[in-house]
């Protein structure tokens, strides 16, 4: 992610069009490319690094709640919250996944529960997608 000294710098900025001009130079077009491609490259990569750390199975007490989420999201499921209850489901899958945080980290049943459906349906690799 940017920090608000980069978001406001001119040099990681791409330039408004001004009146009647329409084109944007290929330097600063690139530049806007680069740091799309870092953060993606950036929320991918901790996407990766929690996806292994539910498969490990070491740390099920400490996976951030949000970071879980997120994970189910890209790994295709379907979010509905209702109070404190998130409830995740997906086409094709039968478990139906309802978690809720604790402290802002999942309760540690619930990353097994997770951790089951990955493994069962073989999802690990729609993570990428």
């Amino acid at each position: 992610m940017l920090s608000h000294d980069e978001a406001t710098d001119s040099r990681y900025t791409v330039p408004r069009e001004e009146e009647g001009d329409k084109q944007v130079s290929p330097t600063a077009s690139l530049r806007a490319s680069v740091l799309f491609f870092r953060a993606f490259n950036s929320t991918m990569a901790r996407t990766n690094k929690l996806l292994d750390q539910i498969l490990r199975g070491g740390a099920d007490a400490n996976i951030p709640f949000s970071g879980m989420a997120q994970l189910l999201k890209r790994l295709g499921f379907q979010e509905r919250i209702k109070g404190s209850h998130h409830i995740f489901f997906r086409d094709g899958i039968a478990e139906i996944l309802n978690l809720q945080p604790q402290s802002g980290k999942c309760k540690p049943y619930q990353v097994k529960q997770v951790r089951n459906v990955i493994i069962n349906y073989r999802l690990a690799g729609d993570a990428d997608a």
